[in-house]
């Protein structure tokens, strides 16, 4: 962990001495030699700090027109303190010796003469006295055209008795035309038709209308030519109805439905279209091969047992029946022994409908102890491209092996579940977000039956209630430009009266806490977060390093009360992820606290498409 820290430390500092920061002595590389231009402000006859855009703009002029200083200086001064509400500033002088082109010339020559000595760095003097800032007196809208009711319900954040700023003033005039859009008008803009100083008061009136233009509503969506979808999935898929009114909500929620589709990589903000008399939305979208398939390996070095190697292959396949329809096929092997067979299918946006519906089966097989077999179907409604309920109903049966030499405490029964799911998404992309939050919960309740003869004999129940709860919440922040910090945070609770291995949830490996074994550990309860830097190779390509912690908690099996245990866990690693002309490779490395460093566990995927 303190390697990452310092990893994360180092990489952060860099960022920041590439992205920020003003110097406002600048080199003159360009000029063939080396000196600092020196910056002496004085406001109302006191030094202060010369205005950000004037020391980032003075170089330039220094440099290749020092006989244009003066001015470079009262035009980019003027133009700072008109902006910031000075209307009646004046540049009361500037002082500057320049630059002869004679004497650069001999500094390139290193001939300088005593004179340049002495003169040291180049100095400019400014003094400026800048009189009272204005106020705004009155900020005044008309809308043009329209009834006036349509700004009764804009919320003002800017305006009477602020101080002017014309940063400020574009900005509520952006939230001014945003109102307008909201409301169905997309063609709002707005000019000021009256700017009035009272010198006196030292305040400012100013006047704006506001050109609604026409309410609009869709006609529908449109895209550039694709192949893999037809044009009325693409129409029903974005959730854009006919007559819905044109907003920039609509947009969003357009672009955001094509993406959960799956079958296009990127998808524009969106654009307006008026072509034969329709009011259409047009995206351009990028499409990625519809089914794809997914290798993982995962290679343990140095056990004591030799070395093992563990491997998940899954392949989805689209458009199976119907057009946006998933079939999945996944099988995976574990160390002792544990095979895994899932395959599911599932079906959205049924009856051009936000609605959805699935089937999916699982089955376990643990070395000759026991099998396991489940079915679950599932519901699902998506009330918003962000926001997606689900309900589940599902049933678990196993089969024991009774053999009491094994050391696995597991029963013959049947389980059946109902349970309730939301998901919450408003990252900004579903392969490399750098911004928004990903949350899922599930709550689940079963009963439970065990119908094995040996459950009299370790004292079981026979019938029993069980109740399952999962949620993990996943965050992405973008601090500087190709900079992504990731932050995970996961939990999940399962509470019966008794438990057997069938009942308690694994933990550790490649999709939980990395640095341990595939489901090493097999817990009722457990809690752990996560935080990945990553760096930005390409759009879909980064390095990244990463350190985890969290706790469990597994509780006695029935009939062996000295089984319990619990632990705290932490691991570290670190990885890439690049996109190749065969698809998208990831390596990590991960190590946990209880291994040494050479002894962390590999993981290799690659995801391709067909």
């Amino acid at each position: 962990m303190l390697i990452l820290s310092y990893v994360i430390a180092v990489l952060f500092a860099a960022a920041a001495a590439e992205g920020s920061g003003t110097d406002l002595y600048p080199q003159q590389a360009s000029a063939g030699f080396s000196d600092e231009v020196t910056v002496r402000y004085f406001k109302n006859g006191r030094a202060a700090e010369p205005p950000v855009p004037l020391a980032e703009s003075l170089h330039g002029a220094l440099v290749h027109d020092s006989r244009g200083v003066e001015e470079t200086v009262k035009e980019i001064l003027a133009t700072h303190l008109y902006d910031s509400g000075y209307f009646s500033a004046e540049i009361d002088s500037i002082t500057y010796p320049g630059i002869r082109t004679e004497i650069a010339r001999e500094w390139q020559r290193d001939k300088v003469s005593e004179k340049g000595r002495e003169d040291g760095t180049p100095t400019i003097s400014i003094h400026v006295t800048t009189g009272c800032r204005y106020r705004i007196g009155a900020l005044n809208y008309r809308v043009a055209d329209q009834e006036p009711e349509l700004l009764d319900r804009f919320v003002s954040f800017y305006g009477e008795g602020d101080v002017y700023d014309r940063t400020a003033l574009e900005s509520e005039f952006r939230r001014a035309i945003r109102h307008m859009e909201d409301q169905g008008y997309p063609l709002a803009r707005l000019q000021v038709t009256g700017f009035h100083p009272d010198h006196a008061s030292c305040t400012v009136d100013i006047d704006t209308e506001l050109e609604a233009g026409q309410a609009m509503t869709a006609t529908g969506v449109v895209t550039n030519p694709v192949n893999q979808v037809r044009p009325d999935y693409i129409q029903t898929a974005s959730g854009v109805r006919e007559d819905d009114t044109i907003t920039p909500d609509l947009f969003r929620r357009g672009r955001r439905n094509l993406e959960n589709t799956g079958f296009f990589r990127q998808v524009s903000e969106g654009d307006l279209l008026i072509r034969d008399g329709g009011t259409y939305i047009y995206y351009d979208v990028e499409e990625q091969r519809a089914n794809h398939f997914d290798l993982m390996f995962g290679y343990v070095p140095d056990r004591a047992t030799g070395n093992d190697i563990v491997g998940r292959g899954e392949m989805l396949i689209r458009n199976v029946g119907w057009t946006g329809s998933t079939l999945q096929l996944m099988f995976e092997r574990l160390d002792d022994m544990v095979t895994r067979l899932e395959s599911g299918f599932e079906r959205e946006w049924i009856m051009g409908q936000p609605l959805g519906s699935g089937i999916d089966f699982r089955f376990v097989q643990q070395d000759t102890s026991y099998q396991m077999r489940e079915i679950h179907l599932m519901g699902s409604y998506r009330r918003s491209p962000e926001r997606r309920y689900s309900v589940h109903l599902g049933q678990q049966n196993v089969s024991a092996n009774d053999d009491p030499a094994l050391n696995i405490t597991v029963l013959d029964g049947v389980t059946r579940t109902a349970g309730f799911g939301f998901r919450f998404d408003n990252t900004d992309s579903r392969f490399t977000p750098r911004r928004g939050m990903l949350f899922d919960l599930y709550v689940e309740s079963g009963f439970r039956r065990i119908d094995d003869v040996r459950a009299e004999e370790l004292g079981s129940r026979g019938t029993m209630m069980q109740q399952r709860v999962r949620s993990s919440l996943k965050t992405y922040y973008s601090p500087f430009a190709r900079q992504i910090l990731a932050l995970g945070i996961h939990g999940a609770l399962t509470e019966s009266p008794e438990y057997t291995e069938t009942d308690v949830m694994p933990l550790g490996g490649s999709r939980s806490i990395r640095g341990y074994r595939e489901e090493q550990f097999r817990v009722a309860r457990y809690a752990w977060a996560e935080l990945e830097y990553r760096y930005l190779l390409d759009p879909y390509s980064h390095a990244f390093v990463f350190g985890a912690a969290g706790g469990y908690e597994r509780p006695a099996m029935l009939g062996r009360p000295e089984d319990s245990s619990s632990a705290w866990l932490y691991s570290g690693g670190f990885g890439f992820r690049f996109q190749t002309p065969i698809g998208l490779m990831q390596f990590t490395y991960a190590v946990s606290a209880e291994d040494p460093l050479h002894n962390g566990k590999v993981h290799f995927s690659l995801t391709a498409g067909f």
